[in-house]
């Protein structure tokens, strides 16, 4: 699951997974990614820190205080000089540094989303 305020950030990193056949949910803040969690959890969360609703510290907050989705990575998107500091106290699994590149975040992507996590029906062209 994406969790992205910026339509423009959200859009790219959507297309790079997708391109590389990864099924997402997307949400543009912490609510919206809540109501989506419980419906059907993801393999992991890629979720920016500052948002407007809920932001990323705050979701982290929520998931943790739901057991039925607390041990899904969550990986934080920021470029906050805060984020190191903010993921230690949460227990966040890893901080991903805006700006970075397409394989920083697929190379982090695949370490939590096996094949399996795929469908099998997508080719890479």
């Amino acid at each position: 699951m994406l969790v992205e305020d910026d339509p423009s950030t959200r859009a790219l990193i959507a297309t790079w997974l997708d391109t590389e056949g990864y099924d997402m949910r997307m949400a543009s803040n912490g609510r919206e990614a809540l109501a989506l969690l419980q419906e059907e959890p993801p393999c992991l969360l890629l979720v920016d820190l500052d948002m407007p609703v809920m932001d990323g510290a705050e979701l982290r907050r929520e998931q943790l205080r739901l057991t039925s989705v607390s041990a899904i990575p969550f990986i934080l998107v920021s470029g906050a000089d805060n984020a190191a500091r903010i993921a230690l106290e949460l227990g966040i699994d890893e901080v991903i540094a805006k700006p970075f590149a397409p394989d920083q975040l697929l190379r982090i992507v695949a370490t939590y989303c096996d094949a399996s996590d795929r469908p099998t029906h997508r080719s890479r062209s």
